[in-house]
């Protein structure tokens, strides 16, 4: 395979997230101190949106709506392709330090919090703090349906102790949700799923699971009860698998170095070929 640079006139830069159109070759990603970032053009980029950047989602039925999120889940949505200017405020219902478009949520959470879209509806998207927020209108209004998933007992405000940091919808059951946390000094990392949108969560963190931080979470598309399950961290395994929705586990590491695995996606035309990204490169 060959790659083709987009690039031309960025500068350094360090993607924390990216998002495709879903028919043209237009790109939005959150960079770290460089904003929200898009190119209508491959060639040429701008700042939809200052400062830092965080994970980005464009609405497949209708890509004019576009949605990223400043630091601390400061989610903002455009309706007018992301086009500098254009964002809005759209966390109703998460708890929020101010109406600035900077000020994200009181929660305990991230930095660049997980902030996901449902990949069959896509008015449907999934948050995590230190427990998980849901909208069904596009981020119009949130609902938070679970309470604190990360076993800390650090309490609910400030930026220290475990978060979420990874979330994954099933695209064959979108009622199934898998969430990873960070842990923290106090508290060891966890997986947890939801079969029933948020009305019950089952904590899945068994040996072999290692206590590092959750880094990614995929669920093949045809069978929301296998999902890899990928850590930071180093002196243990970093992607697992489980076939039976985390009732076990198998480390498959194999012969990856023995570095962070920040990211995993799952071939949709075959389920069996897996791309993950670490520290060092794609494997």
């Amino acid at each position: 395979g060959s790659f083709s640079a987009i690039n031309n006139n960025l500068a350094t830069v360090q993607f924390y997230s990216g998002a495709v159109h879903p028919t043209a070759a237009v790109y939005y990603g959150g960079t770290q101190d460089n904003g929200t970032l898009r190119t209508l053009n491959p060639s040429s980029w701008d700042v939809a949106i200052s400062g830092d950047g965080g994970a980005t989602a464009v609405d497949f039925s209708n890509p004019a709506n576009v949605y990223s999120e400043y630091v601390y889940l400061a989610i903002l949505k455009s309706t007018s392709s992301g086009a500098p200017n254009s964002w809005v405020k759209a966390m109703t219902g998460i708890p929020a330090s101010g109406s600035k478009l900077s000020n994200g949520t009181t929660d305990r959470c991230e930095f660049i919090a997980p902030l996901v879209m449902d990949p069959t509806n896509s008015q449907v998207l999934v948050a995590g703090t230190y427990k998980i927020y849901r909208t069904i209108n596009g981020a119009g209004t949130w609902t938070a349906i679970s309470s604190d998933l990360t076993g800390d007992g650090a309490g609910s405000l400030g930026s220290s102790g475990a978060v979420i940091s990874a979330i994954a919808v099933a695209k064959s059951l979108s009622s199934t949700i898998y969430i990873g946390t960070s842990g923290s000094g106090s508290a060891a990392s966890r997986v947890s799923v939801t079969t029933n949108t948020g009305s019950s969560w089952t904590d899945l963190t068994k040996a072999p699971l290692p206590n590092l931080y959750v880094k990614a979470i995929a669920i093949d598309p045809a069978n929301r009860d296998r999902a890899i399950v990928t850590f930071s961290g180093y002196g243990a395994g970093h992607v697992f698998l489980t076939r039976n929705r985390g009732t076990s586990w198998t480390n498959i590491s194999g012969d990856l170095p023995d570095l962070p695995v920040n990211t995993v996606v799952i071939d949709p035309t075959n389920t069996g070929h897996w791309i993950v990204g670490t520290d060092l490169g794609v494997f």
